[in-house]
């Protein structure tokens, strides 16, 4: 599902260069779940920029469903992404002026779905994270909890061959943190999305089948 083959990944900070990532390799398989250990500033959020395509590597290659992303062009890129990957952020990032159903529905509408489509697969993920009374809510009617469980269903409409999740319960308290994160696991393993799961914490990476630890810009298997 996964290769990733010497990712380099380094910044320039004034005259000196900062390596991020050296030589890191990584294979995944289709329905895993991979948990990614690190320190602040190990380079977890930037390794998770490179497979989303948000950047790209110094050099070294990754390769997602058969696909070299790194050979790909921009706009290549946008329309894979699109198809293949979805991410969970700490921030949910929901758009206001939606409710939770236009929001979970507005992946599949960017990429050209019937809305009745749309609509029946957005009921169906809400109700399966136990909103679907809560459709009609717009993000700021809804709870942090709330607007999380919304947001992973927005991730999953697509049903992407690719989940990536970055701290998604870092802005929650540890007991609805532990709720959503039941539910998290719950639906990727319902729905057999093969996932990798950037977090500081050591029991919730704990409940992936595979844990590395990024270290010193490689990985290290836990």
């Amino acid at each position: 599902m996964i290769q990733v083959e010497n990712l380099i990944k380094s910044f320039k900070q004034s005259e000196n260069k900062i390596e991020i990532l050296k030589s890191l390799n990584l294979t995944v398989n289709k329905g895993d779940k991979v948990g990614i250990l690190g320190q602040s500033g190990s380079g977890k959020s930037t390794f998770l920029s490179l497979m989303s395509g948000l950047d790209s590597p110094d050099s070294g290659n990754i390769i997602i469903n058969g696909v070299s992303t790194t050979k790909l062009n921009e706009k290549e890129w946008t329309q894979f992404r699109a198809k293949n990957i979805s991410i969970v952020f700490q921030q949910y990032h929901l758009i206001g002026h939606l409710t939770a159903l236009e929001n979970v529905m507005l992946p599949l509408e960017i990429l050209g779905e019937s809305e009745g489509e749309a609509l029946e697969r957005a009921l169906t993920l809400l109700d399966e994270v136990g909103l679907k009374s809560r459709a009609s809510h717009f993000p700021n009617q809804l709870s942090g909890g709330e607007s999380q469980r919304v947001a992973i269903a927005r991730a999953l409409i697509t049903r992407p061959n690719l989940l990536l999740a970055d701290e998604p319960s870092g802005n929650l308290d540890q007991e609805t943190g532990q709720k959503v994160m039941n539910l998290f696991f719950d639906i990727t393993s319902k729905h057999q999305t093969t996932t990798l799961l950037v977090t500081h914490n050591e029991q919730l990476a704990a409940r992936c089948n595979v844990v590395y630890r990024l270290t010193k810009g490689r990985f290290e298997k836990s």
